[in-house]
């Protein structure tokens, strides 16, 4: 008994091993760098108010986007680069807007634009939100590029995304 245990473990061991694997993957396509001005826009179910979808395209489209809409459910993996969005409401009240972007199906960046204490988020805020957060997404791990731009060129915008954007501020904007 003790040498056929010990003639079938190492054998089982062997071929269990051989089982899970089928060869080297490439994960290359995975992590292939993405275009920022092609946008799959994810419909988010959840939020019923139509016009807030539009915004956000609208807001995608001036960030230098052109936007493809895809039904709720879709997925991630439709796409290269997928963006969705909510609106977390406090008591009734929508006071800020979350988006979610997705290369190849993975999470990169999340963030969040809020409107000022106290006031509900604006169709217009949602939209200035869904631009800057494009233009986020695309300078993403190019912080070297920003740095070499000269002064003037440099786009204005708010010092962190949950801080007052420029249009709120009366600021006016370089583009």
């Amino acid at each position: 008994m003790n040498k056929l245990i010990c003639t079938l473990l190492p054998a089982a061991l062997v071929a269990g091993c051989a089982v899970g694997s089928s060869g080297p993957y490439d994960e290359t396509p995975d992590f292939a760098p993405v275009s920022y001005k092609s946008v799959c826009l994810l419909a988010n179910p959840d939020v019923k108010i139509p016009r807030v979808m539009e915004a956000v395209e609208a807001g995608l489209k001036r960030g230098g986007a052109e936007v493809k809409r895809i039904a709720a459910g879709s997925g991630t993996l439709v796409c290269p680069f997928v963006i969705t969005y909510d609106l977390p409401s406090d008591d009734g009240i929508v006071s800020s807007i979350r988006f979610q972007s997705f290369e190849h199906g993975i999470p990169r960046l999340d963030a969040a634009g809020r409107a000022p204490k106290g006031k509900a988020l604006t169709i217009a805020a949602v939209e200035a939100y869904a631009a800057e957060f494009l233009n986020r997404a695309s300078r993403r791990g190019k912080p070297a590029e920003a740095e070499k731009a000269p002064e003037a060129e440099k786009p204005v915008t708010a010092s962190t995304f949950r801080s007052v954007p420029n249009w709120q501020a009366g600021q006016k904007s370089t583009e």
